[in-house]
Formats: structure tokens, sequence, C-alpha cells
């Protein structure tokens, strides 16, 4: 049986988190998710990896690239950014709102208005595994299967005896008891076969579920390259004039608002600009007032060094050996190491004194084991034994 509650469990949680706009607007948007979108997907053809990303974002589809050119072209299909909006109605839409009515009671609600809601997201997600289903292929690499869509996927063709792999999409922390959703990152893995970046999320993913099968093949990419990464390379560091500061999601807006206000003092005291690196989903206007006189958007290794908060960036500046430190607070978040943590500007100047002589690259390994060409050696040595049958010999038990 699948397990709806998981495949639904991002929409139950975003429910209370979009309750702003009522129960009237979060059905509407059900609604016409449902009947008003169209899949612009590629041209169906046999393939050995299907390749599937539901999350939208630009360094997501850049990292799909590089994890799929392990594998030659002419064996996989990539499948992502495919969702349009319609005028018209979506015919087959009112056929899977019939056909899957018996499953009208196939998960947990609170109320009759969230099971109908729930049930029009589910519908959707069907219509896309349906679509999917046109496909031959012998394996599905997914991009994040925590995700609605990609956890329907994996729950189905795992047990239609397809062969099933996730990837890592972010360095994952460990909440605890913390009310967050993004618990579903180690708690919901139902592919076989989950590729991370680091022994640091392999362990936190063995250490969650029964039976976890774990290849640990690194980030092939980290961070653009710049002519200033090259200056810095040749110890040529004296022109570096700016630092970065990486602000996090929105519901860390509270950690972000006084992380700002540290380092715009620190920038003042030390004549240095500064760089604001926002989330994908932050709010600028929101900022404006508190970023005025810095500028954005820097290439992230071009920093005389880099601060945030919870983001994984801090972890991959330590992959190109770029200082980073981690600003304190009580939000649970990727291990760091203590000595490069701060919470006020008299704690970053102690840190940052006594970093001075730190190896950052060694200490990004057990977040980040493999970059760069290693790392699509080791994705594309996971998938040639997957192919082969032969994958089981890779998996760690950790």
């Amino acid at each position: 049986m699948i397990d709806y509650d998981q495949v639904l469990y991002a929409d139950r949680y975003g429910l209370v988190q979009r309750a702003g706009i009522g129960r009237r607007g979060n059905l509407l948007v059900a609604i016409k998710n449902l009947f008003f979108t169209v899949f612009r997907f590629p041209e169906c053809r046999s393939c050995e990896f299907l390749f599937f990303r539901s999350l939208v974002r630009g360094d997501y589809k850049n990292l799909l690239s590089d994890v799929a050119s392990s594998v030659g072209s002419g064996e996989r299909v990539i499948v992502e950014d495919y969702i349009r909006k319609s005028s018209k109605p979506a015919l087959r839409a009112f056929w899977v709102v019939f056909k899957l009515l018996p499953r009208f009671f196939s998960f947990k609600a609170d109320s009759f208005y969230e099971r109908v809601f729930l049930y029009l997201r589910l519908c959707f997600y069907y219509r896309i595994l349906a679509a999917v289903s046109k496909f031959e292929f012998g394996v599905l690499v997914l991009f994040a299967d925590m995700q609605p869509t990609e956890n329907l996927l994996a729950q189905y063709f795992r047990r239609k005896g397809k062969k099933t792999v996730t990837l890592q999409h972010g360095l994952y922390a460990d909440y605890r008891d913390y009310p967050t959703v993004n618990v579903i990152n180690y708690l919901h893995q139902p592919s076989e076969y989950f590729l991370a970046w680091g022994r640091d999320t392999a362990e936190l993913i063995c250490r969650s579920g029964d039976n976890r099968k774990v290849v640990i093949c690194g980030k092939p990419s980290v961070a653009v390259s710049s002519p200033v990464k090259k200056a810095r390379e040749e110890g040529k560091a004296e022109g570096l004039k700016y630092f970065t500061v990486v602000l996090d999601q929105n519901v860390f807006q509270e950690q972000n608002v006084e992380m700002l206000g540290l380092m715009v003092e620190y920038a003042k005291s030390k004549d240095l600009i500064m760089n604001v690196r926002y989330h994908p989903g932050n709010n600028r206007r929101f900022y404006a007032d508190l970023c005025a006189g810095c500028v954005s958007d820097l290439d992230l290794d071009g920093s005389v060094f880099v601060v945030g908060h919870t983001s994984s960036l801090l972890h991959e500046m330590m992959v190109l050996g770029v200082p980073v430190f981690k600003f304190l607070s009580d939000i649970p978040c990727v291990t760091f190491p203590d000595d490069l943590v701060f919470d006020s500007i008299d704690d970053l100047r102690k840190v940052m004194g006594a970093a001075r002589e730190t190896d950052f690259r060694s200490l990004s390994n057990e977040y980040i084991a493999y970059f760069g060409d290693e790392s699509l050696e080791k994705y594309g040595e996971f998938f040639s034994a997957l192919k082969n049958d032969r994958a089981v010999a890779l998996y760690e038990r950790l």
C-alpha cells in the first residue's frame, strides 16, 4: 500500500503556514493547479535512467544536470520544470478525480475541508504520475523524494519493481523535536538508494530509518568559479574587499535580521563592503533598509570570508577553502565546528583571529566528501553498478 500520509505530509503542514489566505483561497489554489495546468515533458522514449525534479530552482537545475551528466546522453531522459498554466481545464483531471474517489479516506485529515484540499492535491500528483508512466525506463532517479510528487513516484514505481534512487539536495540538520516541515528530509525516504554528499548526512539518513541504503558520492559543483577565486588560490587575496552574509529561508527571518544587524556594524568598523546572498524565497524589500549600502549576489568564492546561519552554502564554501563563520542561535542545524561560531562582533573578531591557520578544505570532508570530477566519477560508478545489478556492493552500512 502507498503511504498517502507521507505523500501529503508537506501539503498538510503547509496548510497551517497558508492560513492567511483562508479556506476558500487554499481550495481555489488547489483547484487551479489540478484543472488548469498542462505538463511539458520531453519526447517520450525508452531510457535506462529517468531523472525527475519537481523543485523549481536554478541551482537545483544545475545540480541535477551535473549528476545526470555522469551517465551517457543516450541512456537518460530528464523531466524538470514541466508545469505550465492553462486557460482551459484539463479533461483528464476530471477523470482522475472520479477514479481516485476510493482513496478519499486513505489519509489523515483534521477536518472535511482539509480532506478535500489534500484530495485535490493527491489528484494533481496522480496526473503527473500518469504522465511519467508513459516512459519506459529501468531506473528512476529522483531529485528529492521527500517532496509530494516525487514521494508518490518513488513509492509507486518501487512497488512496480523499478530501481529507485534519490539525491541529496542540501545539507540536512537533525531537528529532533523542533517543529519544522524539514524533518521530511531524513524521515521520508521511499527510494531504495540515497546518494549522499558526505558522511554527516549519510549517518543522519541511516539512523532515521531501517534498511537505508546510502552511497556517498559528493557534490559535483559547489560554487561558480570566478577570477577572484583564482586569485585566492594564487595567494593574491590582498585585493579582496568584500565579505558575504548568506541569508536563510523565511522561517528563520528573526535570525536573518539579527545577523544582518551585527554584520552591518562590522562592515562599518572595518570599511569593508558587505555582499548579501539572499535565499531564493526571501522578500528582498523586507531587508531593504537593513541592507542599504550593501551589494548583493557577488560570487561567494570571491569573499574575504562568509557568514551564515544554517545555510549549507557555508559548508560548500569550506570545500573551496573560503573562511566561513556561523552565527549562533538555538535553531537546530548541520554540525559546525564550535570554534567557528560567534554571537557578537567581539566574538567574531576572536574566532576570526583564531582561525587564521585553519584548513577549511579539510574541515569540509565530513559534509562534502568529493567534488568536481571526483564526485562525477562516484556518481558514474554507482549508476553503472546499479544498471548491472552490482550496487549492493557500494552502499554503506553506517
